[in-house]
């Protein structure tokens, strides 16, 4: 294969990733790499430039062990070329390695070395591009992500304001380049409770995806299942539930029963069903997605401690204290060994842990507190 030929096997991958075909993508990245490789040795900034898009596409596909491999990989072949590799595109291709592998690690629920690596990542753009320049606004988001996670919530809602500025000034008001960043503050309200604040941009995100996506996307889907969990703070499920049975028929046709998103989203469906008293489905959606995360991310992730949560709260409104007694008190351990002391999702899981061993105790009708994603 000639370098043209190459080129053309990774173009051909970034059209392949448009339409969604996620797996005949990666196998053409691959392609692509092992041709650069070849033809250029296994330390050139193309092929850490490759090995980046291969990491973010496997990242994509939940192959995260892959994806830092390869994110590890590519830093240390730019890091290895020091001062003979400066300019642009050496910011850019540093950068993104180490936003790649902030993502992951904040997608396997390592908050500490996600945040290492997204500062490191918005630090050297922010050197080099400027404050006002896309690039630092993409890092920006990206770390104020991992704040929302950790509970983080001042700090992360001023990133996400000043990248959403900053897109606007560079893009306009309609772009796609604002939708995410949208969809990220009012999922960041939401996480504070502050669901009126929420209503507006997480409506927003889903109405520029749509306009420039069709409501088929998977991001515009996204988008519309993260508005719909605003709408069920608000207790509008009416509304919200219609769009998460929508967003879990994409998810599941697009990539499978076993995937993270579908997991999220029949945590969020079941939250619903049983806010209004349909137990029985609600159960069922919330062991499924535990399962599908256990398999996906480990047992001892915060995302699996949110679904034992939930389901731990379903059963003990069916007065089965003791099984949910002892989910209460696996979703506590996970949480106090990931997140920071005075984190919302602990101190719920704990307040409800108090509330059932109490109950238990006293047998009296309880209330508690349910965590959408």
């Amino acid at each position: 294969m000639t370098l043209s030929d190459a080129i053309a096997m990774q173009e051909k991958a970034w059209v392949l990733v448009s339409k969604c075909r996620f797996a005949e993508a990666l196998t053409a990245l691959l392609r692509a790499l092992a041709s650069f490789e070849m033809l250029e040795g296994g330390a050139s900034p193309d092929v850490a430039n490759l090995l980046n898009d291969v990491a973010e596409l496997e990242n994509k596909l939940q192959r995260y062990a892959e994806a830092l491999a390869h994110a590890r990989r590519s830093m240390a072949i730019t890091d290895g070329l020091g001062r003979r590799f400066r300019g642009e595109d050496a910011v850019r291709i540093r950068a993104r390695s180490r936003s790649i592998l902030g993502t992951v690690y904040r997608e396997l629920g390592d908050y500490r070395n996600a945040e290492k690596y997204l500062k490191e990542a918005l630090r050297r753009n922010r050197s080099h591009f400027g404050e006002q320049h896309p690039e630092t606004a993409t890092s920006q988001n990206n770390l104020a992500v991992v704040y929302k996670y950790a509970g983080r919530f001042t700090a992360g809602l001023a990133l996400y304001r000043s990248a959403l500025q900053n897109m606007r000034e560079t893009y306009g008001e309609e772009a796609l380049e604002l939708s995410s960043i949208y969809h990220n503050i009012g999922g960041i309200l939401h996480a504070a409770g502050r669901y009126e604040e929420a209503l507006e941009p997480g409506y927003r995100a889903w109405e520029i995806s749509i306009a420039h996506l069709g409501k088929e996307h998977p991001q515009s889907v996204a988008d519309g299942a993260a508005y719909a969990g605003i709408l069920d703070g608000l207790r509008r499920y009416d509304e919200s539930e219609p769009i998460y049975r929508h967003a879990l028929r994409v998810f599941t046709t697009l990539y499978g029963p076993d995937h993270s998103e579908v997991a999220i989203n029949l945590n969020n469906l079941a939250a619903l069903l049983a806010a209004q008293g349909k137990n029985r489905e609600a159960e069922e959606h919330y062991r499924r997605s535990i399962a599908i995360q256990k398999k996906l991310l480990g047992k001892s992730h915060p995302d699996v401690a949110l679904a034992l949560n939930n389901l731990g709260s379903l059963l003990l409104d069916e007065g089965r204290q003791d099984e949910a007694i002892r989910l209460y008190r696996r979703a506590l351990s996970i949480f106090e060994k990931t997140l920071r002391a005075r984190h919302p999702k602990l101190l719920s899981v704990r307040k409800n842990l108090e509330t059932a061993l109490r109950s238990r105790a006293q047998g009296d009708t309880v209330a508690f507190v349910l965590q959408e994603r």
